[in-house]
């Protein structure tokens, strides 16, 4: 008799697991075969595991015997999209914020943005945040922007066309200080066209507080009284540009005015010329004429005087040995008076 064995049938069980089933559109899953001795993707790759993009792939496992199995497995991307809930805030008259809710997956976003009515694009790129200012833009201009998102390398298309209108620029304004009396002053200005509010701020020399007046707009003066006559004061303007004054020039340089003695007699006659200013106490002061040359610190204490006999147009200020800080230098002659503010920094 004759005894036959047969061959046991060839079976394979192709299997896919994946490390995602739903990626961003910059990321990559890594799929891994199982079932078979070898391994053949439908990209063409031959290992077992295969690092892919978002879309769907087949491997065909292969058994030692011979045999072969099936499998597919799709990955899906997230949506590749441009950012929503844009908002435009906090526009002045060279820059405007941006807002927007983040997207999903996005590394950064790409900002376009354009004056109404031309063809050329600027463009501001960021990070992953949800806020940008732009800068440097022309004063009373009408803006357009479009946001896109970025995915790495990948880019969305852009999003709705949102518009903007900036304001004016809102200058510091220039202030003079006219002495009026030995109690008064006259402070006056050019009115801007976009300021809406004007601060005025004055104190006497050496004070810290201030005493502040509002004035509305297209008013291009402000008359203070009751101050105190042969006082040497400080002051400083600002100017609002929003109700709110959210938007404001800032406060001015500050200056000075000295009221005079008497009511008729106007002692203040002009400033000194004093430089370098600031310096570490070694000053060269011009001198108009003889008199006394007084040196006051911030509380208007004297700290140093001297007698000008002679008509030299320069000296030699020496005041290295005081302190750092602000100090008065006065002039003195007859009925005319001369100040200037020094600073003496070390």
């Amino acid at each position: 008799s004759t005894t036959v064995n047969e061959a046991a049938p060839c079976t394979v069980t192709a299997a896919i697991s994946s490390s995602a089933d739903t990626i961003c559109p910059q990321d990559s899953a890594i799929l891994t075969a199982s079932g078979g001795a070898t391994y053949l993707w439908s990209n063409g790759s031959t290992t077992a595991s295969i690092k892919v993009p978002a879309g769907t792939y087949t491997v065909t496992a292969t058994a030692a015997a011979g045999c072969t199995a099936f499998k597919s497995k799709s990955i899906v991307s997230r949506v590749n999209s441009f950012p929503t809930g844009i908002t435009t805030t906090n526009v002045f008259g060279s820059s405007a914020k941006i807002s927007w809710l983040k997207t999903t997956c996005a590394t950064g976003y790409r900002i376009r943005y354009r004056t109404v009515g031309t063809t050329t694009w600027k463009y501001a790129v960021v990070g992953d945040t949800n806020t940008k200012t732009l800068s440097a833009l022309t004063a009373l201009t009408n803006y357009e922007y479009q946001i896109s998102s970025l995915f790495g390398t990948l880019t969305s298309t852009y999003g709705a066309l949102k518009t903007f209108t900036t304001l004016c620029n809102c200058p510091v304004p220039s202030v003079t200080a006219t002495i009026v009396s030995n109690a008064k002053v006259n402070f006056s200005w050019v009115d801007e066209s976009c300021s809406i509010r004007h601060t005025i701020q004055y104190r006497k020399f050496g004070v810290t507080a201030w005493t502040t007046k509002n004035v509305g707009d297209s008013v291009t003066y402000l008359l203070a009284g009751g101050l105190t006559p042969n006082t040497v004061y400080q002051f400083r303007s600002k100017v609002d540009c929003n109700t709110a004054a959210t938007f404001n020039s800032g406060y001015s340089a500050i200056g000075t005015f000295t009221t005079p003695l008497r009511v008729g007699n106007t002692t203040f006659t002009g400033t000194l010329n004093c430089y370098p200013n600031p310096s570490n106490g070694q000053f060269t002061v011009a001198i108009p004429q003889t008199g006394v040359l007084k040196v006051y610190n911030i509380l208007m204490q004297e700290v140093y005087n001297q007698i000008i006999t002679n008509t030299e147009k320069t000296i030699n200020l020496n005041l290295q040995d005081m302190t750092s800080g602000l100090y008065l230098l006065e002039l003195t002659s007859n009925d005319q008076k001369y100040l200037s503010k020094i600073e003496i920094q070390k």
